[in-house]
């Protein structure tokens, strides 16, 4: 049996791109806008406020457990290389141990100290950067937070 044939606008939305106000994914472009299998990550980096420029850009890195942390490293060797290519600095924090590892040693997937973290870059303007990790801490995090 074939399957229906998918709405472009509702495939571009759930590709992981952004749509555009024509329904297709920025991710799904070219450069010239013709063809998405011509299309860089890089080329999709917006304009840079002269803030952040200067400035550089503030994320709060939890490194997680188990592959967390190495698809932590890989996640920043990217956001490396796009904030090199827009002559952007980052900005690194590292917070403490959460899931597991942090309620092996608290009690708690998600410890205050690691709220306290998160809320301190959160009022700086910066973003989190969160591996994996057990437990409750992502929905205690989000929850916490208002991150939906």
């Amino acid at each position: 049996m074939n399957a229906p044939a998918m709405d472009p606008q509702r495939r571009a939305g759930s590709s992981g791109g952004v749509p555009n106000d024509d329904g297709m994914a920025r991710a799904e472009r070219k450069r010239d806008g013709s063809d998405p299998a011509g299309a860089r990550w890089a080329d999709c980096v917006g304009p840079v406020p002269a803030a952040s420029a200067r400035d550089g850009v503030l994320v709060g890195v939890l490194p997680g457990e188990g592959i967390g942390p190495e698809i932590v490293d890989c996640a920043l060797a990217v956001a490396r290389a796009a904030a090199g290519r827009k002559g952007i600095a980052l900005r690194l924090e590292f917070g403490d141990d959460i899931g597991r590892r942090a309620e092996a040693r608290c009690g708690l997937s998600l410890p205050g100290e690691v709220v306290g973290f998160c809320a301190g870059i959160f009022a700086r303007g910066g973003a989190i950067l969160s591996g994996a990790g057990g437990g409750r801490y992502v929905y205690d995090l989000r929850s916490r937070f208002d991150l939906f």
